[in-house]
């Protein structure tokens, strides 16, 4: 893009520093020493409440180019990076710590691709670990992580790669007016975030991040391996709650999302550690150590580099459990699996249906008296998204019931069973058949023999709180159809029931649990959610266009549904149920 001549210097280099006085004196030279006209950047120092002799030093520093100091008592480097901004002058502010040293070429390389851009652009460089660091086990991790990162950061061609992406702020330069404009430095979010946190609101105002490769900075990391454990870790774990807090719709890319990941069992034993965390840290730590005193013995520095990291996830998911007030309140936030059960035809049997597909008015309402003694909660489609998307907390015990196909029994047998019980439902309509017959399910020995609710029954259960959701406009199978074939079952559909319940659908089921990349993303453009027939739970990090439901099988218990709804598994059928089924079979 064109660059209009500044009134000021083209760059402003900012830093915050707090008790380095040695390190800033070995990196601070290669700031002041880049290979760009000394009119053109200047050097903001914030010594946030040093006691150390930094002040005196950068007093007596003589250099070229215009360079100020900011002293102020100890706030963070929140509060400190603020400050520094509030004196910038420069087009773009470059950010950097107090234990980087650069190339010569470093803001020559950014400006360039700042000029490059079609807009504006969040430019970040290359950082590696300086050789002349201290080698401890702290550094080895370190080095290991911005090497692996090097090696895969092109957000030209991959997009932002969240976390990993703006999890390093130093050589990293914005214009200082978008800066300015989304409120500066959040001193709410406190280190080590407060950088993530801006550049996150960056990316959200549609600034693009952009790679200048060229531009090589070096980290003299000096931080002890133990300090990478404790002050780091719980920061970090502080620091993400209140995070996620603020952007709710980055809580499934957070390290407390990890708490949903696995089976029961790892989910458990992930929970007994941290609820007596004392023995796994004592473990971890003497291992930590004897890998930090014998790193050079290549086995041993490897597992010590895994225990570090064990060590300073489980640190910091303790730092945000306290910070959050209870460990209930990490798992209802970021841990919680929503169970939502699938139900096609509620009502009297007919021979000449598939088995399967119904469950008589008397079992329904066992199993719905059973969720409701249990103190189950059913949920709608706006909570469901509202705890998705803007991590609106849902009740103890939430389950949604969804129901295919809007079968005209299913409104007239199952909607008044929840309604005594104060249950809500979705039901999912083929819009283009309603009042009509489920023509679909003709195969073999089977008929179209149960009717399908009516437009007026539609409008009555919207009016009593049931939610209307879409299923397509024949029930087609969408893999089965071009392009513009799903664009018309979907967007058609969608279109229909607008007009018979006056509002637009919000949710989407695909027939027969069919669907491939074209339909989910037509569907992705017209609705907040969508449902698959993909057994399991519902959690933070689950495609919310490819949401999970658990069938309910007519020979299943009320207790086997208790089950299914905590582990999200499908279950057999029980005795009873099996013996039912082969009675009706014999009979028609």
């Amino acid at each position: 893009m064109m660059v209009e001549q500044p009134s000021g210097p083209l760059f402003s280099v900012v830093m915050a520093t707090f008790q380095r006085r040695d390190v800033l004196a070995m990196t601070l030279p290669s700031v002041c020493a880049q290979d760009f006209p000394a009119d053109q950047f200047e050097v903001i120092v914030v010594v946030d409440g040093s006691t150390d002799g930094t002040l005196e030093m950068l007093r007596e520093l003589k250099v070229a180019h215009p360079f100020r100091t900011v002293s102020q008592q100890n706030r963070g480097p929140a509060a400190a990076r603020q400050a520094a901004l509030e004196t910038a002058r420069g087009r773009y502010v470059f950010f950097t710590d107090d234990d980087i040293r650069f190339t010569e070429q470093v803001l020559k390389h950014h400006l360039t691709v700042h000029e490059r851009s079609t807009g504006p652009a969040m430019v970040r460089g290359s950082i590696f670990v300086a050789p002349e660091s201290p080698q401890t086990l702290a550094t080895d991790a370190t080095r290991q992580w911005y090497e692996q990162h090097a090696s895969v950061f092109n957000p030209e061609k991959n997009g932002v790669q969240l976390p990993q992406d703006f999890s390093i702020f130093a050589n990293t330069s914005v214009l200082r007016s978008e800066i300015e404009a989304c409120g500066g430095v959040d001193l709410s979010v406190p280190f080590p975030l407060e950088g993530f946190e801006l550049l996150y609101r960056l990316m959200k105002r549609g600034v693009v991040l952009r790679s200048a490769p060229d531009a090589l900075v070096f980290e003299i990391f000096s931080k002890p391996t133990r300090k990478m454990i404790t002050s780091d870790a719980r920061g970090l774990g502080k620091a993400e709650w209140l995070f996620c807090r603020k952007h709710p719709e980055y809580r499934k890319l957070s390290v407390f999302a990890n708490l949903a990941r696995g089976g029961t069992a790892k989910r458990v034993l992930r929970s007994a550690i941290l609820s007596a965390p004392s023995l796994p840290a004592l473990v971890l730590d003497i291992l930590i150590d004897l890998a930090d005193r014998h790193r050079d013995l290549p086995p041993l520095r490897k597992i010590g580099l895994r225990a570090l990291a064990h060590r300073h996830r489980m640190e910091t998911l303790l730092s945000g459990i306290k910070q959050a007030g209870s460990w209930e309140a990490i798992e209802d936030s970021f841990g919680a699996g929503v169970p939502v059960l699938m139900y096609h035809h509620i009502g009297p049997r007919n021979p000449l249906t598939y088995y399967e597909l119904t469950i008589e008015p008397q079992h329904f309402e066992r199993q719905i008296s059973y969720l409701a003694h249990k103190g189950y909660r059913t949920i709608n489609i706006s909570q469901l998204s509202n705890w998705l998307i803007h991590g609106i907390p849902l009740p103890k015990k939430s389950v949604m019931l969804t129901f295919d196909d809007a079968y005209a029994d299913t409104f007239a047998f199952a909607f008044p069973i929840l309604e005594r019980h104060g249950f809500c439902a979705v039901s999912f309509v083929v819009s283009s058949l309603t009042g009509g017959m489920d023509v679909w399910n003709e195969s073999g020995n089977n008929r179209s023999v149960l009717k399908l609710a009516s437009v007026d029954q539609i409008r009555t259960w919207v009016s009593r709180g049931i939610d209307i959701g879409v299923h397509t406009r024949t029930h087609a199978d969408l893999v089965q159809l071009d392009v513009a074939g799903q664009l018309s079952e979907i967007v058609g559909a969608k279109e229909a029931l607008c007009k018979i319940i006056g509002k637009s659908p919000e949710s989407f089921a695909y027939p027969f649990g069919h669907y491939d990349a074209g339909s989910v993303e037509i569907v992705k453009e017209n609705f907040e959610l969508a449902f698959s027939v993909i057994p399991g739970l519902n959690h933070l990090e689950t495609h919310p266009h490819l949401l999970r439901r658990i069938m309910v099988d007519p020979r299943n218990s009320p207790q086997q549904i208790g089950r299914m709804l905590k582990d999200g598994r499908n279950r057999r059928p029980s005795l009873l149920g099996r013996i039912r089924r082969r009675i009706w079979l014999a009979k028609t």
